[in-house]
């Protein structure tokens, strides 16, 4: 009788501590999030003249939001909107670049690695922009679609970093032919809820 109960009662605290060790490690990339990015942009944007502006800048900065769900087979589907908060064409150019948004649907996967947890993704989605000229005379904006991939790591049950790439397509009012090229390679920091 008294092996049998030390048995059972070694069966259950290593039931709990299984419970318990799982519940610390269990950090999920579910529900809503908000972050930052700061990164590299490349590429060109769409003028009104069927010529392109190149991203001069060699800084891009922003914030973003966004909400995770994860299916009962441990798929991860999400929407995000991420902002550019820098003018990513030289202040003393003829115009600035404002206001480049991304709106992506995101698909991913959750890993277990380095002892936590790490979600792969990719998205697609569409993005705008606008620009003003120098003199504030004018403005027009530039719509497209967007595409990539990223990695993120939870650093804590709240607190996760990453690294994405985002590949635009954008057509300007005047633009013709296909989509003039931009992107933008950032380092993330998000805080989930």
């Amino acid at each position: 009788m008294k092996i049998e109960n030390k048995i059972a009662t070694g069966a259950v605290s290593v039931a709990a501590l299984v419970a318990a060790s799982t519940a610390v490690t269990a950090q999920d990339f579910t529900g809503p999030y908000v972050g930052v990015f700061a990164g590299i942009p490349s590429g060109s944007y769409p003028s009104v003249q069927d010529t392109t502006y190149g991203f001069e800048t060699d800084f891009a900065a922003g914030g973003f939001v966004g909400f995770n769900l994860e299916s009962n087979r441990g798929t991860i589907y999400g929407f995000e909107i991420a902002m550019h908060g820098t003018n990513l064409h030289d202040d003393d150019d003829d115009y600035d670049l404002q206001m480049l948004t991304d709106f992506k649907f995101k698909v991913g996967k959750s890993i277990d690695a380095f002892g936590s947890s790490m979600l792969l993704y990719g998205f697609a989605g569409a993005s705008v922009a606008s620009a003003t000229t120098d003199n504030l005379d004018y403005s027009y904006a530039a719509f497209g679609v967007n595409f990539g991939a990223g990695v993120e790591y939870m650093l804590s049950d709240t607190i996760s970093v990453g690294l994405e790439h985002t590949q635009r397509s954008m057509l300007g009012h005047y633009t013709e032919g296909t989509g003039v090229a931009n992107g933008t390679t950032s380092f993330r920091v998000a805080i989930r809820f």
